[in-house]
This record gives structure tokens, C-alpha cells and sequence, in this order.
């Protein structure tokens, strides 16, 4: 089994019972990415489940939610349960999470081995980094409850508020839905642009220690 599918198959076993969808999302404005004072920044997760209430009695949370209560902080320790919600008649457990900004340029060292991190440095604006710490606490989930493999999906909302526009080059990610292996994207000031990543950008963020999202073309290197 592949890096990949351990790790999702350790965040489906989270939910046996659910429908396996997993997604993390974060806001990115651009000037705290750069700003060095600035070492982390929120995030969610959030995973489908059957239901939020309890069959038996609406006013207790469901097995499902109880058991991701649970279970998530064993992974990313600074995990919070935020709501449980239902949208377009899917349920989901949300869970705030902060993540780390690393701008040392090491792939095989992280600021923080108890969540994701956003990498940046000057030619490589933006990219992402999974802690070999991460994946194992994900394995050691799996071991004791395996669960399907589930939908996963990270999705980047970046804010371009530095005050003017910024040429990148996109790796490997879906722009406002719209799929890119590489391409010039211009982000205008005061635009924000959602950025979906590939399967191929996690593989090597999981293989690699890190992989770039986003290249400034207004940096030599």
C-alpha cells in the first residue's frame, strides 16, 4: 500500500461508518506568509460522518462525531472541535487546526511535527509540507480500526492582499476549479484565488517532505 493510501486510509478509519469524505482547508493571506513574525495561521478539517445527533436521542452527539472527537487530537494534537454540521443533506464534524509556516527551505526538517505546514521562501512562494510524525500517528490509527479509503481534498484560499499584483507559476493543483500542471497566473491585488491540490503535489509533500504550490516569477533563481 502506498504512502497515500495509508494516510487515507488512516483518516477514513477515523469514521468507519462514514461516507470518507476528508477535506482541509486554509486561508492564505499572502502578507502574513512572508511576514516572519507570523509562525502560524488557522486551519480546518472537517470529515463526513452519518449524522451529528444520536438515532436513539437527537439531544446526544452520534457515535460517529463522538468517536472523531476522539480520535483527530490523536493525530494533530492542537486540533479543536469547532461544530458538527449538515450542508446539501451531508453531515460533517469540523475541527479547527492550526498550521505551521516553515521558511527555513529544508524539506527534512518542520517547525512543528503536530500539523501541516505552508512552506515559503522568496522564489518559492508558496508550498506544502506533511511531517513524517504526522503520517505515523496516521498508521498507528489505522492499525487499530481500519476504515475505507476515503475522498480527500485540500483546498488553499490565497489572499492576495501585499497591495500589488504578484506572477506565479501554479503546480500541480486545480485554480478556481480549473486544472493546471503549470502555469503563469497573474494574482491581482486585493484578489483571493482558490487552489485545489492534486493527488501528485501530496504524494510528494508525503514522499519528499515538501512540495512547492506556487513559484514568484518575479524572483530570480
Amino acid at each position: 500500500m502506498s504512502i497515500r493510501s495509508r494516510w487515507l486510509a488512516g483518516l477514513g478509519c477515523l469514521l468507519a461508518l462514514s461516507g470518507c469524505k476528508t477535506e482541509f482547508g486554509v486561508e492564505v493571506p499572502l502578507s502574513q506568509l512572508l511576514d516572519p513574525a507570523v509562525t502560524q495561521i488557522p486551519g480546518t478539517v472537517r470529515f463526513e460522518i452519518p449524522g451529528c445527533d444520536s438515532y436513539e436521542d437527537s439531544r446526544n452527539p452520534s457515535s460517529s462525531l463522538v468517536k472523531a472527537q476522539e480520535q483527530v487530537p490523536t493525530i494533530f494534537p492542537q486540533a479543536e472541535f469547532k461544530s458538527c454540521y449538515q450542508q446539501k443533506l451531508t453531515s460533517w464534524a469540523e475541527f479547527s487546526l492550526p498550521v505551521a509556516i516553515d521558511r527555513d527551505g529544508d524539506a527534512e526538517t518542520f517547525v512543528s511535527t503536530d500539523t501541516l505546514s505552508l512552506t515559503s521562501d522568496p522564489r518559492r512562494l508558496l508550498g506544502l509540507a506533511i511531517p513524517p510524525a504526522v503520517l505515523e500517528r496516521i498508521d498507528k490509527v489505522q492499525r487499530e480500526n481500519l476504515g475505507p479509503t476515503p475522498e480527500y481534498e485540500v483546498r488553499l484560499q490565497v489572499i492576495n492582499d501585499l497591495g500589488r499584483d504578484v506572477d506565479t507559476a501554479v503546480l500541480a493543483s486545480w485554480l478556481d476549479d480549473d486544472p493546471i500542471t503549470f502555469g503563469s497566473v497573474n494574482f491581482a491585488q486585493g484578489e483571493t484565488r482558490s487552489l485545489r491540490l492534486s493527488n501528485v503535489l501530496i504524494d510528494r509533500a508525503m514522499q519528499k517532505g515538501e512540495a512547492t504550490i506556487l513559484v514568484d516569477m518575479d524572483q530570480e533563481g
